[in-house]
């Protein structure tokens, strides 16, 4: 995926969201025949998996794979309804035969992932702003560039958001080679705050690694007066590197040592960047 010099004023959503889907495993009737599940409800009825598909078995708690497959075929179950009745989405279930046998999942529990649909993402030169949510989300594990952009005015929410999810939108996966550099992050309001420009926040409750290699380099973030919170926030990473930015905090001299507030998280280089209170 790639956008260059866009315009992004005034969306109701997201500028720009790159996800994949998890899929909940709800049933087994086989050592390699699965059924499973679409889970969001604006998510449900397409072909998620083709014959030759290779996919990964998440456990939903941890968001650590449990094993891989490859998809032998799949089939929507429109006897359930989903596809006479695209607005129904729940049972929206697909069987998948697969080439060898999946073992030790946890049925309406675990997620299943495509691995042979995760974007490569290039995000330049753009301009977002007057958006009530994230300038960004992007959870791909696809190699991501988030380069020479603003995003100003807003959004409410963190600018960069970086999730993969198994419990509520389900959207996933990791992430494994994000860069974010050269970009200017202006907030608006106060309502901003008590939230960081970029915000690393996976949806495991069991302590693992989720996300690798996160580079945060040269670029501008800007807090709003009365910024009680760090400027990035991490959660369940390796691999993370924040170098060379400014942050231009009105009234608080944050140390550096201050600027990323991490958690289960290795691998963390902050360093070379400028505060100016």
């Amino acid at each position: 995926m790639n956008v260059s010099a866009g315009r992004f004023f005034g969306s109701q959503d997201d500028g720009v969201n790159v996800h994949a889907t998890h899929l909940q495993i709800a049933n087994q009737s086989s050592p390699t025949t699965v059924v499973v599940q679409f889970m969001q409800h604006q998510s449900y009825g397409f072909d998620a998996f083709f014959p030759g598909d290779r996919v990964q078995f998440t456990r939903a708690d941890s968001l650590e794979a449990f094993g891989y497959g490859t998809v032998k075929t799949a089939a929507l179950q429109s006897t359930l309804g989903c596809s006479a009745d695209p607005t129904t989405m729940l049972p929206c279930q697909i069987a998948l035969e697969l080439a060898a046998p999946l073992v030790g999942a946890r049925l309406g529990v675990d997620v299943i992932e495509n691995l042979d649909y995760t974007a490569d993402v290039s995000i330049t030169d753009s301009i977002f702003g007057r958006i009530p949510t994230r300038g960004i989300l992007v959870s791909t594990r696809g190699h991501v560039v988030i380069q020479g952009n603003t995003i100003a005015l807003g959004p409410t929410d963190p600018h960069l958001h970086i999730a993969d999810d198994a419990a509520s939108w389900f959207e996933s996966g990791p992430v494994a080679d994000v860069l974010l550099a050269g970009n200017r992050l202006l907030r608006g309001g106060t309502a901003t705050r008590h939230l960081p420009s970029i915000d690393v926040a996976p949806s495991n409750t069991v302590n693992a690694t989720v996300h690798r290699n996160i580079r945060i380099i040269g670029n501008e973030l800007h807090q709003v007066p009365g910024s009680t919170v760090a400027a990035v926030s991490i959660k369940s990473v390796a691999g993370f590197r924040m170098e060379g930015n400014t942050i231009f905090s009105p009234g608080r001299k944050i140390p550096e040592n201050a600027i990323v507030s991490a958690s289960n998280c290795s691998g963390v280089v902050v360093a070379n960047n400028t505060v100016i209170a």
